[in-house]
């Protein structure tokens, strides 16, 4: 396995589904999804999602920063779904570490501008 294939492996994983949410293939290279016959079971968001792609007139959606929690790990995942004939492809694209990291900077954004403003108005308040 060349360097491409294991960050794609590691990063990316294909599920194709029927209309009904019944899993026909995975390659588990993010989740292990073989005990699951039906992928609604995995995440309660397939139940309403599956439903909606099939009425879509284009049968693709996007869905950004979805939190699945296997039971052993928690990981954040941009999902696309795309209606094929007779199945729907599901790639999940596994961006745990951006995210997590976009929320620790985001986090010492917030606590730097909560810093700032308590200077600021202990200031402002001490002036009156």
């Amino acid at each position: 396995m060349d360097i491409n294939e294991i960050f794609y492996h590691q990063k990316l994983q294909l599920v194709t589904v029927d209309y009904q949410g019944n899993i026909i293939n995975t390659d588990n290279s993010i989740f292990h999804l073989d005990d699951t016959k039906n992928i609604k079971e995995f995440h309660p968001i397939f139940e309403t999602i599956l439903t909606q792609i099939c009425e879509e007139s284009s049968g693709a959606i996007a869905i950004p920063c979805l939190r699945i929690d296997n039971g052993i790990e928690k990981k954040y995942c941009d999902l696309r779904l795309k209606k094929e004939t007779g199945y729907i492809t599901i790639l999940f694209f596994n961006l745990t570490t951006r995210y997590k990291e976009e929320h620790t900077n985001l986090s010492i954004n917030n606590k730097s501008s909560i810093v700032e403003n308590s200077k600021t108005n202990s200031n402002h308040i001490s002036l009156l």
